[in-house]
């Protein structure tokens, strides 16, 4: 082989060596970033003086387009027998929502998650992309209910706006 050709085809496999760890690098980074993940605040459920678990609206960029829900995970065993609502809904009056079950799913370990939805973050109307979850349950003697942040996929930010959790 002449030396023109064992050169050009040297620089051919270095070529694709240098793209294969681009392709692969890349997928990497993507596949790290896919998920779901809170946004806003994580805020705890208390009743009395016991934390009985946590709250909060969250998102899978994973599904196209990605999907916004809301979710409790109850680890106080004494209350996961609650009956209520869970919901995650666009802000905009009248756009879209989701509820959950009217009980939340107890695992092999005896906690409990409960979630609602999933919408599309481009659901109606796709102009209003803010979202915000909400509960309302009782369980062992509480009344309990909450409100997630507002959270603005257009600008990737969340208000605190009548975010709260109370059980009474």
């Amino acid at each position: 082989m002449k030396l023109r050709n064992r050169l050009r085809a040297s620089l051919v496999a270095l070529g694709l060596a240098a793209s294969s760890l681009t392709i692969a690098t890349l997928g990497a980074t993507q596949a790290h970033a896919c998920g779901k993940s809170a946004l806003g605040p994580v805020q705890t459920i208390t009743a009395g003086s016991q934390s009985i678990g946590n709250f909060y609206l969250a998102w899978n960029n994973c599904p196209s387009p990605a999907v916004v829900y809301t979710e409790i995970h109850l680890w106080n065993t004494r209350y996961t027998n609650a009956s209520g609502q869970i919901l995650v809904a666009n802000t905009y009056p009248g756009g879209t929502y989701a509820t959950g079950p009217s009980k939340p799913t107890i695992v092999s370990d005896g906690t409990a998650w409960w979630d609602a939805g999933p919408i599309s973050i481009y659901s109606r109307p796709s102009s209003t992309r803010t979202y915000y979850g909400s509960f309302n349950f009782s369980a062992n003697g509480y009344w309990c209910s909450g409100r997630t942040a507002t959270w603005n996929f257009s600008n990737g930010s969340y208000g605190a706006g009548p975010m709260y959790v109370r059980c009474q």
